[in-house]
């Protein structure tokens, strides 16, 4: 990892290849082992306190289609937590970049499953995201769709909206319902309402959670 400071080097060193179980008692007596209070616990712990949006930079060149896939998912969790710490937008667009190079599916599921973490305001470039909500694979389509939480940009919820509109697949409805319910407006009522009339449990619920949520939001457009 040329270029990377070499207490985050240790740190993802740690959280990939450290013990990921600790001795523990239970009140019976009996011995166990349990991930809380082991080497890699530990780590991400620590991974998860960092906000210097410097690190966040210097792990950009290990996100590439020749890093392993255990050191390739914690620098994508290093910089999204840090994004979070720090409220640095910089960070979403060095996962964004990261979308939009990778190949292996891995490495999208990476990039994209923490992106929904960060704060993407309006002037950020989601179009790689939004790409992929036509992708081939609905596992890639339904982790695109939560990477679109906690952004500004409208483009978001009017792919989201079309893509209510052209999908019967619940795998996907449910967690698009659910993003929406954090960065819709009014115009997802029709699609929501729509999806409370569901047969299926999970897409039923997630849509009126959604109805309720935007409606308690923007009681003037009930």
């Amino acid at each position: 990892m040329q270029g990377v400071r070499p207490q985050i080097v240790d740190l993802i060193d740690r959280m990939v290849n450290g013990e990921p179980y600790a001795d523990a008692v239970l009140p019976n007596g009996e011995k166990v082992k349990v991930s809380e209070g082991s080497e890699t616990w530990k780590a991400t712990r620590e991974a998860e306190r960092l906000d210097d949006p410097a690190i966040a930079e210097e792990l950009r060149p290990v996100l590439n289609d020749k890093t392993k896939a255990g050191p390739h998912r914690a620098a994508c969790f290093i910089i999204a937590k840090i994004g979070l710490n720090a409220r640095n937008p910089r960070c979403a667009e060095i996962l964004i970049d990261r979308v939009r190079s990778a190949t292996r599916p891995r490495d999208l599921h990476d990039a994209l499953g923490f992106l929904g973490d960060i704060h993407k305001p309006a002037g950020t470039d989601i179009s790689p995201i939004l790409a992929l909500l036509t992708h081939k694979n609905p596992s890639v389509v339904r982790d695109a769709i939560q990477a679109l939480s906690n952004t500004d940009h409208p483009e978001a919820e009017d792919a989201l909206i079309t893509l209510a509109h052209t999908t019967e697949d619940d795998f996907i409805r449910a967690p698009l319902h659910a993003v929406l319910a954090h960065i819709g407006t009014p115009r997802s009522y029709a699609v929501l309402e729509a999806g409370a009339r569901s047969k299926i449990r999970d897409t039923k619920r997630s849509a009126q959670f959604a109805l309720d949520t935007l409606r308690a939001r923007f009681p003037a457009a009930r």
